[in-house]
């Protein structure tokens, strides 16, 4: 009930600490369906403000009412009954599941995006989450062959590509299959190895991304990358350098060039290596799982060249 209040970034987060540490206690980490990717979690550093009703005395938190404050009128005007510095749904029953390592995944999906979250993270109605971090399950519901059963499953979107509404009863029909105990943990290494690599790729990303913000564009940390730049791994160094001097008019000085080159060339060659392994991990968790279910070389094929549901009648945005 009226996220603009109740969801924060780290900067307020961090002003709200410093005027009051006990602040800390009621600030969750935060998702939306967006941040949720395929093996890793594109978190924008958001937090929520958790306050559940008729737990919380709000004069034990001055930093946080005097935050909320300026909200209160439109607070007040929301249809459900809480007190005006109250999430209008915080589900109790659901915190220790919350803060719990669980499996996410968006509402709506183009291609499978389910993700382990180790960190207690907390989400709002753009996503669903399974009560449990079991490797074996991630491996399942990130494979080709989920991806498959969930197209016969779901509400089709059109949107650039095919996108699936992922409601948890399409979602709860993935087959499960039977598997001995060394199959269960071979797959779960390779889930957990392709999330380790994706995590380590997004990582690699974000820490070049940041070092070009804060050494080459005119606002520093606080500035934006264009969408190129942000996508900096698809560039080779020439390209590169000239949306630099495109969008920011200004050319990396010529004393730090051969520099800037080599790091560059050293960071992409690492997240190429990444993308390699998770592709590998990705490939063998598919062949264990057309293993599990016994397909033959047909049916394998179909799945592995199936084109997007066309026939079906694209539902509205």
């Amino acid at each position: 009930g009226f996220k603009d209040a109740f969801v924060i970034d780290r900067a307020t987060r961090e002003k709200l600490i410093a005027k009051d540490p006990r602040s800390a206690e009621l600030l969750k980490p935060f998702l939306e369906g967006k941040d949720l990717k395929k093996w890793r979690v594109e978190s924008r550093d958001l937090w929520l403000i958790y306050i559940p009703k008729n737990r919380i005395d709000i004069e034990d938190y001055p930093a946080i009412k005097t935050y909320l404050l300026p909200f209160r009128d439109k607070l007040e005007k929301r249809a459900t009954k809480q007190a005006w510095f109250e999430l209008q749904q915080a589900q109790e029953a659901y915190l220790p599941k919350f803060e719990a390592p669980k499996i996410y995944y968006p509402d709506i999906s183009q291609g499978s995006k389910f993700v382990c979250d180790m960190q207690g993270c907390f989400a709002d109605n753009t996503s669903y989450f399974i009560p449990d971090s079991d490797a074996f399950l991630l491996a399942i519901l990130n494979s080709r062959l989920s991806w498959f059963h969930l197209c016969g499953q779901s509400e089709a979107l059109r949107g650039g590509e095919w996108r699936l509404r992922l409601f948890s009863e399409n979602v709860e029909t993935i087959p499960i299959p039977m598997a001995s105990e060394k199959i269960r943990q071979q797959l779960s290494s390779l889930a957990e190895s392709a999330q380790q690599a994706a995590e380590a790729r997004r990582d690699l990303i974000k820490t070049f991304a940041r070092r070009v913000l804060t050494d080459l564009t005119p606002g520093g940390a606080s500035a934006k990358l264009t969408q190129k730049l942000a996508d900096w791994p698809t560039l080779d160094f020439q390209s590169f350098h000239a949306e630099i001097k495109k969008q920011y008019k200004t050319a990396i000085p010529l004393d730090e060039r051969d520099a800037w080159q080599k790091r560059f060339e050293q960071d992409r060659a690492r997240v190429a290596e990444s993308s390699a392994q998770i592709a590998r991990h990705e490939k063998a968790i598919d062949a264990g799982i057309y293993k599990l279910f016994n397909l033959t070389p047909e049916e394998i094929a179909l799945i592995e060249n199936d084109a997007p549901p066309t026939k079906r009648a694209a539902a509205p945005e």
